[in-house]
Order: structure tokens, then C-alpha cells, then sequence
């Protein structure tokens, strides 16, 4: 994969590339009620890990550090800022595809790492490649994005768009994994996530 990749980046580019993620829609080949973003999703997703890393430390004595899995799901789609998000089907249409895409986008964010400085490179690596994340780091911060997935597929349900249905059954298949895993993601969902379609009045009482 190395040198396959044309274009470089301006110095210091990794934080402006990241705020640039609001303008990288999702769910690119399906007709969506109410649109998500990248940066959105991200956002989402960092509360989520970072809830489920607190309960799993707090609950079932993991050795966690919730602030830095929370930190790497704020990072976790930083290729897309300049890949965009590309479909599933196109990412996961053979294994060469897949293997493929995870080199491209692994290579896209070691070289946006690579623009920061020195004193300052080392540490933004251990929050933004996978390479150096432990492995209940990387299950914990997919787990909150299947959640989050799987929340836009009960939203856009709840506004009468069947087009999410099928996808609901997907991410709900590949979620029950992380459920069946980690106590704490099950905590996180049954308790933490039953009041999600709630209104601002069903939330706070006045």
C-alpha cells in the first residue's frame, strides 16, 4: 500500500481535516428523511464508547481508560475526511475490496498524522491508528457505532422510511455480538438507550 497514494497534505492538517467531516454525508445510497453527517456520527459515537467504557470500568472492573476510548472514536472516521464515506457494498464486495479499502484509508490517516509535529505526532498516532489500539479499545468503539447505526435506522424507521429496514436487521445482527460479549454494552443499551425517541418534553420535566 505504501506510495500507492498520489496526493499529500499541507502541514498540520489533522485538525482542520477533522472539523471538515460535517460535510461528509452518510448513507450515501439510500434515501434518508433526516441526513447524518460524519462529524455527527463521530460525536455520537465518542459519547457512546466512552459511556459504555465507564460502565465497564465502574460496573465489571475493566481495566478501561474511558476518556482515551472515547478520544479514539472522535478520531475513528478521520480517513473519511478526505475518502468520504464509502458504501458498504462497494467496501465489502470481496475480501480484495475490503482488504483493499482498510489499506487506503490506514495509509490516508498515517500520512494526516504524519503533517503534525514532532512533539506532538506520537500521541495523536495512539489515538488515530488502529495499529496501535487495544483490541477491547477497537471492540468497544464498534460497538458504539453499530449503536449509533443502529439508532439512525430506528429514527428514520420512526419517520415511515422503510428504506432503513433492512439495514436495521444488519447492524442489529452484527450489535447482538458486542451484547453478547460485553456485559457493559448490554448495560449501556437496555438501560442508557430506552429513552433515545423521546422528545426534549419526554426527557426533562418542567
Amino acid at each position: 500500500m505504501k506510495n500507492v497514494i498520489k496526493y499529500t497534505y499541507k502541514a498540520n492538517a489533522l485538525f482542520a481535516l477533522v472539523r471538515r467531516t460535517r460535510y461528509i454525508k452518510r448513507w450515501s445510497l439510500m434515501f434518508n428523511v433526516s441526513e447524518e453527517n460524519v462529524g455527527e456520527h463521530s460525536h455520537e459515537v465518542a459519547i457512546f464508547a466512552h459511556g459504555i467504557a465507564v460502565i465497564g470500568m465502574n460496573n465489571f472492573g475493566r481495566a478501561y481508560n474511558p476518556e482515551r476510548i472515547g478520544m479514539i472514536a472522535v478520531y475513528h472516521e478521520l480517513s473519511e475526511s478526505v475518502l468520504g464515506d464509502q458504501p458498504t457494498t462497494l467496501k465489502h464486495a470481496t475480501e480484495e475490496t475490503t482488504a483493499f479499502f482498510k489499506g487506503i484509508e490506514g495509509e490516508v490517516e498515517k500520512d494526516i498524522v504524519d503533517t503534525l509535529p514532532s512533539s506532538i505526532r506520537n500521541h495523536m498516532a495512539s489515538l488515530t491508528l488502529s495499529s496501535q489500539f487495544l483490541e477491547h479499545e477497537k471492540d468497544i468503539v464498534k460497538a458504539a457505532d453499530l449503536l449509533s447505526m443502529l439508532l439512525k435506522c430506528d429514527h428514520e424507521l420512526s419517520l415511515g422510511n422503510r428504506e432503513f429496514s433492512s439495514a436495521r436487521d444488519k447492524v442489529w445482527r452484527k450489535f447482538q455480538h458486542y451484547i453478547e460479549v460485553y456485559p457493559e454494552v448490554k448495560e449501556f443499551y437496555e438501560i442508557h438507550m430506552t429513552q433515545h425517541q423521546q422528545t426534549i418534553d419526554g426527557l426533562v420535566n418542567l
